[in-house]
């Protein structure tokens, strides 16, 4: 079993983020109240969050624990922390406490009563961020990634009076939403093979399939990386950032450029390092997934250079940016069969990129 320790904080740190989403609430009417409540309680979430962290890289990784378990579907709440997740809770709870501190000034530019949709949803965006990185179930995983795609949707149309908050946030729930259904369809077909959505039992259930059946194995590995490459703004799949990052508030705008679309490189690493069982699609993908991030990283950097946006140039910017991050971790994958010392400097530098480009963004 999963030491208490590690899924009491776990458990801990969401519970502190749930109760400030609900006292946010009730505080709504005062915007300033309502801010400083939420910021405690983000604050406070972290720490228990970035004890698990240290805890992790000091060498206690332990087994998975299920809290809960559907038997029906082979599904269930499981969770475990290994050094990938550690370094996305790092971010997460680093960066939910500065977008948070940030906002409580920033918000000062709305009316009282519409905060109510503003730090409740952005906590719960937390709670999603966190589930993604911390369930290796994969049915749970996607309820976490809804979890998360809804309330950043929310976020998009914080000001729902503004005909291009609402306009931004229909294309980015359309396009997120049909890279969703991609993924569940993956899922289901990988559940098939094996009566679970537990992650061990896919990955082998993914490597039965690219035996015997490599089209449909490659079919599965093409709706996950459309999925997280949507997420992550690679191009022409990210086409809903420029829109939605001007639209949401600052503060919801640092947390989706530092934090949200982090998860799509969360997510091919989770897949195409973990799942997928290591052969020539390792290679395939990983080229794959360079030529995807090269693209972005041209086309995002060059098309932010001629924007008159702030906030539209930092768009681009992130498009370019998770570019970077897709082409290193994707020559890594590339490289690691073959090279096992360049494929692992290429998966570094992939994650350092994103440990920076998180701080700064």
């Amino acid at each position: 079993m999963l030491s208490m320790t590690t899924v009491g904080l776990l458990l801990t740190g969401v519970a502190l983020l749930l109760t400030g989403a609900l006292l946010s609430l009730a505080l709504a009417g005062n915007r300033r109240a309502s801010g400083w409540v939420s910021v405690a309680f983000v604050g406070a979430a972290a720490l228990p969050l970035w004890a698990v962290v240290i805890r992790t890289f000091a060498g206690s990784v332990d087994r998975p624990d299920t809290l809960l378990f559907l038997p029906g579907i082979g599904a269930g709440l499981t969770i475990a922390v290994d050094p990938l997740s550690a370094v996305f809770l790092a971010i997460t709870s680093t960066i939910a406490l500065l977008t948070t501190l940030y906002s409580v000034q920033y918000m000062d530019r709305f009316p009282d009563d519409t905060v109510a949709k503003y730090y409740p949803v952005l906590q719960l965006l937390f709670v999603g961020i966190i589930g993604v990185v911390v369930t290796v179930d994969f049915l749970f995983f996607l309820v976490f990634w809804e979890l998360m795609t809804l309330s950043s949707f929310f976020l998009v149309i914080y000001e729902r009076e503004n005909r291009q908050s609402q306009r931004a946030g229909l294309k980015y729930f359309v396009i997120n939403q049909a890279a969703a259904f991609g993924m569940i369809a993956a899922a289901l077909v990988l559940w098939t093979r094996s009566d679970s959505f537990d992650f061990l039992a896919l990955r082998d259930a993914l490597g039965e399939i690219l035996a015997s059946e490599p089209l449909l194995g490659h079919l599965v590995l093409l709706l996950l990386f459309l999925g997280f490459a949507t997420k992550g703004g690679i191009l022409p799949m990210g086409s809903w950032l420029p829109d939605a990052y001007p639209a949401a508030p600052s503060g919801a705008t640092a947390a989706f450029g530092g934090t949200m679309t982090k998860l799509g490189v969360y997510g091919i690493l989770r897949v195409f390092l973990h799942l997928l069982p290591a052969s020539p699609a390792t290679t395939i993908w990983g080229f794959v997934i360079a030529v995807a991030g090269l693209g972005s990283l041209f086309v995002g950097t060059l098309t932010a250079l001629k924007q008159d946006d702030a906030k539209r140039l930092m768009s681009f910017h992130v498009i370019g940016q998770v570019g970077y991050m897709f082409f290193a971790i994707g020559i890594g994958l590339a490289l690691l069969r073959t090279d096992p010392i360049l494929g692992t400097l290429g998966l570094l530098a992939g994650v350092f990129h994103m440990l920076n480009h998180s701080l700064y963004k």
